[in-house]
């Protein structure tokens, strides 16, 4: 071994060569090169008045440049300013001054001016994605942000996430960046910490939700992540739950039901149901309507305008696919669903309700190629306004899909301005005790009877329907499972309490309310019938065939055609079911008829329908109930 208490170099060589430096990261000995290091570095601050920082940084320098014969000797490792990790630094000089690497007859050149690293992996639990949470320091303070791995990876990409954030980077720096950030992540593989994460809120698996679940992380897009921090705990649990209380001690209906909507969200996915509509309305004012849906959010968030998580229709239909893909299981809150026609949004409500309800959005392509990932949620939807959600003429399929409550004048609370004071600065209680209970053993197979057993209940109601059978008995459940383990109370909703909302079949079936209309037409009209009449020169429609106490209307083809699709009905799905129902007169094995309608012209075809054959009672008896099993219904 040499004499290492002998200096080698002059105080010349320190202060205008880099040969003490190159010399001491050569040695092979680990040992012996700490203690030369210790010999070196007081000679060199006692002679020479070179700093510790300097000698520091030159032996940094030396390594960089001596490349693999350096890191062959030692282990350089970031020492950023109160750095989140320490990493190996993968060849580069990481330090106060930012992150750089050796040039060659360059020298050192700066790669980033402000110190930068990534700090963990993250995986996608959904998608399989990668993405790398990075750290930098701005202003003294360190940052982080989450960014896709291959954004990492690519040069012209890279520039846009980081310099929005505050990173000082470009397009000429922007490949050594890359390069950087490519070592360090495979450099130090074994010491950034892994995590899984999602882009969306709700059940994970059957025992993980989040954002209640600790070991998973959120890293969805950004322009949520003021939605995200929304749902949190805040205030005093008690004044909440005092008002809850009040409510579900109350004969009125509606709030009750919109605050189990808010807990028989969570419960569709595990369920394996499809999303559904509760929506309240009335045309009166100050009732407490919008009140009532900060009611159902604060359940488990912040239902303040600021807090971003209730919602109204000024919006378009991507943000509000987007929207409830985000929120997975949580209930998607919309107030005020007049404001559709202003909006955003466009499309009727009834396409709207469709959409959502098929809890999967749509199919787009990608400008790589192929198709994008198809959004999709697991949740319900509470809206409020001062129309119906569904109209006169939806198709039976949207009808189905929304419960509506209509409750006139009555104020929703005792006191509105108090109740909504209450759920401004208490909210985030529920929601979590909620989920927890669901996460203990056996949970789930309990909601799922419950749910099994009212369906059955509401389906013996007279002639509803069994999707509207299926949405009723999922809030009855959330509400019973609330009552028994967040309430503890007995104060539950009941099967009768749904018996005046629930569709019947004759409300959903669009034929039949056809036929209702096509009949009320007729009368109206049945001046447009009588050919011979003196007092009538206009078009005519057809004419009134009477044979004893039935009369049949026989209507020109092209004139029933108009009339049905004026009135936003399909005259084709309408002449097939009126034909299985009996109210059709065919000939010819045709679904249509010849008709002479005045003596001296010629016959017509016609459509001849049977006016009032099917009264209120003959109609439900048009339907057979059957036995269905319960699981292999879509709700």
């Amino acid at each position: 071994m040499a004499d290492t208490n002998v200096v080698r170099f002059s105080e010349e060589q320190f202060l205008h060569t880099t040969e003490p430096y190159d010399y001491l990261v050569q040695i092979a000995s680990a040992t012996e090169r700490d203690h030369e290091i210790s010999v070196y570095k007081k000679f060199a601050l006692k002679n020479c008045g070179i700093s510790a920082g300097t000698f520091k940084d030159e032996l940094r320098k030396a390594e960089l440049r001596l490349g693999s014969k350096a890191s062959q000797v030692t282990e350089l490792m970031t020492e950023f300013p109160n750095q989140p990790i320490a990493l190996r630094c993968a060849g580069y000089l990481c330090n106060e001054t930012g992150v750089w690497v050796n040039a060659g007859l360059y020298g050192p050149v700066c790669v980033c001016p402000q110190p930068i690293m990534p700090v963990r992996r993250i995986t996608n639990y959904d998608t399989g994605e990668r993405k790398t949470e990075i750290a930098f320091l701005d202003k003294g303070q360190w940052q982080t942000l989450i960014v896709p791995r291959s954004v990492l990876a690519t040069a012209n990409r890279i520039v846009q996430p980081l310099s929005e954030r505050g990173v000082y980077v470009d397009s000429e720096s922007a490949k050594a960046l890359v390069t950087f950030f490519t070592r360090m992540d495979a450099t130090n593989s074994d010491l950034l910490p892994e995590t899984h994460s999602a882009t969306r809120l709700g059940w994970i698996d059957r025992k993980r939700f989040l954002p209640y679940e600790t070991g998973l992380m959120f890293d969805g897009d950004a322009e949520y992540g003021q939605m995200y921090r929304s749902i949190h705990e805040h205030g005093d649990k008690d004044k909440w739950f005092a008002l809850a209380r009040e409510v579900r001690n109350s004969s009125n209906i509606v709030p009750r039901a919109m605050l189990a909507a808010s807990f028989a969200s969570v419960l569709i996915k595990p369920l394996r149901k499809l999303p559904f509509f509760v929506h309240v309305w009335s045309d009166a004012s100050s009732t407490g309507k919008t009140v009532g849906l900060m009611f159902a959010a604060s359940v488990w968030a912040d239902p303040n305008e600021e807090g971003s998580y209730v919602k109204n229709m000024n919006t378009t239909n991507v943000a509000l696919e987007v929207t409830s893909s985000f929120l997975g299981s949580l209930p998607l809150c919309l107030d005020e669903l007049c404001l559709k026609d202003s909006g955003g949004y466009k499309g009727s409500l009834e396409e709207m309700v469709y959409q959502f309800c098929e809890g999967t959005g749509r199919a787009r392509g990608s400008r790589t190629g192929g198709t994008q990932r198809q959004r999709q949620w697991n949740c319900c939807a509470i809206s409020t306004g001062e129309t119906p959600i569904i109209k006169e003429k939806a198709r039976a399929g949207a009808v189905n899909r929304v419960l509506e409550i209509e409750f006139g004048e009555q104020p929703l609370f005792a006191d509105n301005i108090r109740a909504a004071e209450t759920v401004r600065d208490n909210y985030g209680f529920a929601g979590p005790m909620f989920i927890q209970a669901l996460q203990e053993d056996g949970a789930l197979d309990q909601v799922a009877n419950l749910q099994k057993d009212f369906f059955r209940q509401v389906l013996a109601l007279d002639g509803v329907t069994d999707k509207q059978a299926g949405v009723i008995s999922i809030l009855l459940a959330a509400d019973r499972f609330a009552s028994d383990h967040v309430f503890h109370d007995d104060q539950c909703l009941k099967v009768e309490d749904f018996a005046p909302l629930a569709k019947r079949r004759e409300d959903v079936d669009t034929n039949l309310r056809a036929y209702n209309w096509l009949m009320g037409t007729v009368t109206e009209n049945n001046f447009r019938f009588e050919p011979t009449s003196d007092n009538y020169n206009g078009p005519i429609w057809g004419k009134l065939d009477e044979v004893g106490s039935s009369t049949t209307v026989c209507i020109i083809c092209a004139r029933f055609d108009e009339l049905m699709s004026n009135a936003g009905y399909d005259s084709k799905s309408f002449r097939k079911w009126a034909d299985r129902h009996g109210l059709l007169e065919t000939t010819g094995g045709k679904l249509t008829k010849m008709v002479r309608l005045t003596s001296i012209s010629t016959p017509a075809r016609c459509v001849c329908v049977k006016m009032n054959a099917l009264d209120e009672n003959s109609a439900r008896d048009g339907y057979h109930q059957v036995d269905v099993r319960e699981e292999d219904l879509p709700f």
